[in-house]
């Protein structure tokens, strides 16, 4: 009798156990919970830009595994994606950290608007920057930029911060430099390399970097080395998205001569009254469907949990439902939870219908 008794507290004790370590999995997404049909996203640009190609080569695989639709719609800008999202059209966006970063601050495009309570659902691979010039121009560190001219986008507040952070960096003013009006992110790069514009904010890995690096004037990306604390203080006091980063392939640069310069993320974003289980949901597939997707696109080989849970880089709070699925993966951490306490103390703003 006393055996049996002792093998039945056994048996409660083993079963407890596994209710324990299923709970969290069946508690953070209900036995009830079906995804919809159709999961709606937005994308800046058209359907050739590298958001949507990035959404299309990611969602694809995932698609296929969960017999799910994901419709990624293309919209002027990731301001206009935010607009389609408030007005419940799509449950999620594919931006940018910066634009993320304007989003729930308020500023550049979304100053009409105010506050958003944007949170974060992913992070992808690094976006990286950089401020060009012409390689005969004489431009090879921020001081020479003292006088020269300079791209605004007066149209555009959403590039024409790009150039403030800049200057912030190198401790300039528009005072000290010539306002240049170039009018839309690309032909800020194309006055360059025309020669109608001495500075201006380009993507490193874009098709008008490679055209100026191939040029007869070559190409000069201004400097911006993580060990310059005071500068990226001044850019950070501008826009808190941009992290520094090196790179040694790719335009203007090598093995042997790296370039340091600026990066924000690719990232999914969805306002926090987004459903919590389906951002959840989402979460966990991208999580673990790297392997069906990493190959589908360059960029997503950097689409991993790790990289998403970069404390150091990341500049929004992340979603409820992306908390629970990295608690219940047992990745989240002490520092990730201070870093979100800290971010949505820094964007109180909630349920911005």
């Amino acid at each position: 009798m006393k055996a049996l008794k002792i093998s039945r507290i056994v048996t409660v004790g083993c079963f407890v156990w596994v209710l324990v370590q299923v709970l969290p999995l069946t508690t953070a997404l209900g036995s009830d919970f079906k995804p919809p049909d159709v999961v709606v996203l937005t994308a800046p640009g058209s359907t050739t830009a590298a958001s949507y190609v990035t959404g299309t080569a990611l969602f694809g695989p995932i698609g296929k595994k969960t017999d799910v639709t994901f419709n990624i719609v293309p919209r002027a800008s990731s301001h206009a994606g935010t607009v389609y999202m408030k007005q419940g059209k799509a449950q999620f966006g594919i931006t940018n950290g910066s634009a993320a970063y304007q989003g729930v601050s308020g500023i550049s495009d979304y100053k009409p608007m105010g506050p958003q309570s944007l949170r974060l659902v992913w992070r992808g691979g690094d976006v990286i920057m950089g401020f060009m010039a012409r390689g005969d121009s004489g431009i090879k560190k921020w001081p020479d930029v003292k006088g020269r001219r300079v791209a605004t986008y007066k149209a555009y507040p959403g590039t024409h911060v790009f150039m403030e952070e800049g200057l912030a960096f190198a401790n300039l003013t528009w005072d000290d430099v010539i306002p240049t009006e170039a009018g839309s992110f690309g032909k800020g790069g194309r006055a360059v390399i025309d020669g109608a514009v001495d500075v201006a904010i380009t993507s490193i890995f874009g098709s008008l970097t490679y055209e100026l690096a191939a040029s007869p004037h070559g190409l000069s990306i201004l400097p911006m080395p993580a060990s310059d604390t005071a500068g990226w203080a001044r850019l950070h006091e501008v826009m808190g998205s941009m992290y520094p980063i090196t790179y040694t392939d790719g335009p203007g640069a090598s093995k042997e001569g790296p370039v340091a310069t600026m990066a924000h993320d690719r990232e999914i974003v969805a306002y926090d009254w987004t459903d919590e289980q389906l951002v959840y949901w989402l979460t966990k597939q991208i999580a673990e469907s790297y392997d069906d997707f990493k190959d589908k696109h360059k960029v997503l080989v950097q689409w991993t949990v790790e990289h998403a849970l970069r404390s150091e880089t990341w500049a929004i709070p992340w979603h409820e439902g992306s908390v629970k699925y990295f608690k219940t993966a047992g990745v989240w951490t002490a520092e990730h939870e201070a870093k979100q306490r800290k971010l949505l103390a820094k964007f109180p703003h909630r349920m911005t219908k």
